[in-house]
């Protein structure tokens, strides 16, 4: 796998199956696909995206997404595609140098050659190249602790608080400690509507249970007794 400058990505990423190990979700920009044809037993890597969905497949496959559009092109072997929102059974077959395009607003997706030459003329330039096998280079060497993420803004996750909500709703207990920032609180309340799941964490009173009829009866009783008194 290889991605492109200006990439989002979630590694690790699969909401329908349970091995997400295999599995990442391209939320905008260009990734590079190549799966091990060599061994039949390797699992594939399933890409998911806001319009588009392409399962594991034994190709190589170029792919770019952004805001209104999604594209996956051939580069190698047979691929299927799959419009986010359809049924599996209508996944698309594509035969090499076959481009895939999908647009936003209800355009239904499918194979489209006049898109061909924009596509190749933003394909970034690493990607001509073979992906070359990596993982024997790193056999037996210990794995690196990663950096802590540095603090970030409401305006540096806005796509993924706003992603589809299997998507955005696991940042919720990721993220919930930058909702006593003051300015991310500000942000999530204002476009809490594109992410509901964070009303318990704002605003918690409103589902705290609320006392039955007779404690609420016997707190008015201690209260006017004390009153009283």
């Amino acid at each position: 796998m290889q991605f492109g400058p200006g990439t989002s990505a979630l590694i690790s990423w699969n909401a329908a199956r349970p091995r997400p190990e295999h599995g990442i979700y391209l939320l905008r920009g260009w990734a590079k696909v190549a799966s091990n044809r060599r061994d039949k037993a390797a699992p594939g890597l399933e890409v998911q995206s806001p319009l588009i969905d392409v399962p594991a497949n034994r190709s190589i496959v170029v792919l770019h997404v952004t805001r209104d559009e999604a594209l996956a092109f051939s580069q190698l072997g047979e691929l299927r595609v799959l419009d986010a929102h359809a049924a599996p059974a209508a996944a698309v077959l594509l035969k090499d140098g076959d481009l895939f395009r999908r647009r936003g607003g209800g355009w239904k997706g499918g194979v489209d050659p006049s898109a061909m030459q924009s596509f190749v003329a933003g394909i970034p330039r690493p990607f001509r190249d073979s992906l070359p096998p990596l993982a024997e280079r790193f056999a037996g060497k210990e794995d690196k602790a990663l950096l802590p993420a540095p603090d970030f803004a409401y305006a540096d996750v806005e796509g993924w608080l706003n992603a589809e909500a299997p998507v955005r709703r696991q940042f919720v207990p990721r993220w919930r400690p930058r909702a006593e920032n003051p300015a991310f609180r500000a942000a999530l309340i204002a476009s809490l509507a594109s992410h509901p799941e964070w009303d318990p964490v704002l605003f918690p009173e409103k589902y705290r249970p609320k006392p039955d009829a007779d404690s609420q009866a016997l707190e008015r009783l201690l209260h006017g007794s004390t009153t009283s008194k």
